[in-house]
């Protein structure tokens, strides 16, 4: 009668210490480019409609703000409406102005001759792309 060995089974060991490096710079990755887009928005109040498209994601988006005072925001810094122009001549050039799409946020309060100046700079650069953000307004409760 034969007898067989038991085969010995080698455990199967799994270095996690990559995986936990890899889980801890995607976790730093996101906390950054959060704090990024939060630092993109200018906390202004924004116009309201009733009636409105979200944006469908796309081409390259340039977001403008124009504060209550007219303060013209963008990419995190103020701009003087020549230095605006010169942001969108850079863009336009880079992106090509049929992919260059302009995120306008205009205060509520703000004299709309400002943001008028920003709709016109864009167009100078041929960007036909220019949207205008809004916040939900409240329905109303008559027919």
């Amino acid at each position: 009668m034969r007898l067989h060995k038991p085969h010995r089974v080698q455990a199967v060991k799994i270095n996690i210490a990559p995986l936990i490096d890899v889980v801890f710079l995607l976790i730093i990755f996101s906390m950054t480019i959060t704090q990024f887009k939060r630092a993109e928005y200018e906390k202004i109040e924004l116009p309201l409609a009733r009636e409105g498209m979200d944006a469908p994601p796309g081409p390259v988006r340039l977001t403008i703000s124009v504060t209550h005072d007219g303060r013209i925001l963008a990419e995190g810094q103020a701009f003087s409406l020549e230095a605006l122009d010169q942001l969108l001549s850079e863009n336009a050039r880079q992106h090509g102005p049929a992919s260059l799409e302009v995120l306008l946020r205009g205060d509520r309060r703000v004299d709309w001759r400002a943001v008028r100046q920003v709709m016109s700079a864009c167009g100078r650069h041929g960007i036909a792309r220019v949207r205008l953000a809004v916040a939900d307004a409240p329905a109303s409760s008559s027919p």
